[in-house]
């Protein structure tokens, strides 16, 4: 009779094996000619399926990228960004972000390729918040997750410049997806990044 067996994740059908002859991994009856089973298989009682044979569908640790109104994998680094459209304050935006799951903040852009990714998303918007502010020392900008903004910025041209004490960060996307410094009061959609 044929034996299913799931291997590295596919499917193979072992029919026609002459245990004597070869050794059936799944079967330790090869003792009864001599032949016995050694390797990854002999530490198993003999019928008991081996451990480590798992089911053919891989699994992934990040879950769907399908929050948001509008929503994007970068294919590069994996990294899923959602769009939500409810315009609300920037600290409004931040926690609306931590309510997504436990490792999702509001976006923090690192390299130009990746505020690319952002600004590619959001066809007809305007303004989207990011987490980006000066908050804790005014004209120090600093990222929600605690990444630098030194290597990469993308200020538009003279911003920030905190007129009328401007402490939080928004993409202007109908401005080639440049930053702006605005009032943290101000309202606007946002992005999450996890």
């Amino acid at each position: 009779m044929p034996r299913i067996a799931l291997v590295a994740g596919l499917s193979v059908v072992l029919a026609g094996c002459v245990d004597a002859e070869i050794g059936d991994p799944f079967d330790d009856s090869d003792a009864a000619v001599g032949v016995t089973d050694s390797g990854p298989f002999a530490d198993r009682a003999p019928g008991a399926p081996d451990a480590r044979i798992t089911d053919a569908t891989p699994s992934t640790d990040a879950p769907p990228c399908v929050e948001g109104n509008v929503n994007v994998v970068d294919p590069d680094t994996g990294t899923c960004y959602m769009y939500f459209s409810t315009t609300v304050p920037w600290d409004v935006a931040l926690g609306a972000c931590g309510t997504v799951g436990a490792d999702v903040h509001l976006a923090a852009i690192t390299s130009a390729d990746e505020n690319a990714v952002v600004a590619s998303i959001l066809a007809g918007v305007n303004d989207v918040w990011l987490g980006g502010s000066d908050v804790m020392v005014e004209m120090t900008w600093a990222w929600v997750t605690g990444e630098s903004m030194a290597g990469y910025a993308n200020w538009r041209t003279g911003e920030p410049n905190d007129v009328g004490g401007e402490d939080c960060m928004i993409m202007e996307l109908d401005n080639g997806g440049t930053w702006d410094d605005r009032g943290c009061g101000d309202l606007y959609g946002y992005i999450c990044e996890r």
